[in-house]
């Protein structure tokens, strides 16, 4: 794809982002100033919910060992973690990237092969957005339904992403003979139709990716302090809700962790469940705990690493 394409899709990417934030922090302004709006009231449920999200972490990085012991990278448990959790918060970084170009050169300091560095985080991502794709796309419909939300607004969305992953598969089957492409391809093979083993690790790469989906929605129910997120009917909404609301924001290429995006899907779509002004309240204290837990991940990561030997100082 042609550098000016690219640079036209971040932008575009992060104007939309910006609008959203806009329209989010209006909300936010309003609930305020009518003195609606209490984000003391909901400290109580940050500990759990942390906890929670903390827990997904380490499923992730977990995920990601798997992956590259299938890939035949001889890493231990604590230095893949290590790397995956001091790049983590590259992902706030404009253009959404920085987080994997960060792993990528972490990784090849510690000596991973960098073709197969890729092709985990490409099986990686594939894994996380199929799982957010089963998770979400079903619910649709009981949403759409049952909770009023806005139909054309939420199908255009979907429409979009579907037309975004459906380019990128265009784009790279067109490029497959490109050098880097054929590397990455060559590199992906052996995960995507491995021996007996590297199934098993394949497999056992995507239980802990889906449980740190699930514990991600689980932190997120938790900061309901009625309860309502974590009933037996509610529950699964809002996993598909969270799925939702994180695919459209990974896929939105110039947005930094999805920002603006996934807190005004989570206010649309948990407003039904449990009014405008909580619903709001939930969305920004996720934010809040989720970017304070990806500085302790970072500070963790860099104590996971601290006295870890690098092959290439630098």
């Amino acid at each position: 794809m042609p550098a000016m394409r690219r640079g036209w899709l971040t932008l575009a990417g992060a104007g939309l982002a910006i609008a959203c934030l806009v329209l989010f922090s209006r909300q936010v302004a309003g609930l305020v100033s009518d003195g609606s709006i209490d984000l003391l009231g909901a400290l109580p449920q940050l500990v759990p919910a942390s906890c929670a999200f903390l827990v997904a972490y380490a499923a992730f990085a977990s995920g990601w060992h798997a992956l590259l012991l299938a890939g035949r990278v001889p890493a231990s448990w604590r230095v893949s973690s290590g790397i995956f959790a001091t790049t983590q918060f590259g992902k706030y970084l404009p253009g959404n990237v920085g987080h994997h170009l960060g792993r990528v050169a972490l990784a090849a300091s510690y000596g991973f092969p960098g073709a197969t560095v890729v092709a985990t985080m490409v099986v990686e991502a594939g894994l996380v957005v199929a799982w957010m794709a089963v998770l979400g796309l079903p619910l649709l419909e009981f949403w759409l339904g049952r909770l009023d939300l806005d139909v054309p607004a939420l199908v255009t969305a979907l429409a979009g992403a579907g037309i975004l992953l459906g380019g990128a598969s265009v784009v790279l089957h067109k490029q497959r003979r490109h050098p880097r492409i054929a590397a990455l391809l060559e590199a992906v093979d052996p995960l995507l139709r491995p021996d007996r083993r590297s199934k098993g690790l394949l497999a056992v790469s995507a239980a802990l990716i889906l449980a740190g989906i699930v514990l991600s929605a689980l932190s997120l129910s938790l900061l309901d302090p009625g309860g309502t997120l974590l009933s037996f009917d509610a529950f699964p909404i809002t996993l598909g809700l969270f799925a939702c609301a994180w695919l459209l924001g990974f896929v939105t290429p110039g947005a930094p962790a999805g920002i603006g995006i996934r807190e005004l899907i989570l206010t649309e779509g948990l407003t039904p469940l449990v009014g405008r002004e909580q619903a709001v309240v939930i969305a920004l204290t996720f934010r809040i705990l989720s970017t304070g837990s990806d500085l302790l991940v970072l500070l963790a990561g860099l104590g996971m690493l601290s006295g870890a030997r690098r092959r290439h100082p630098g």
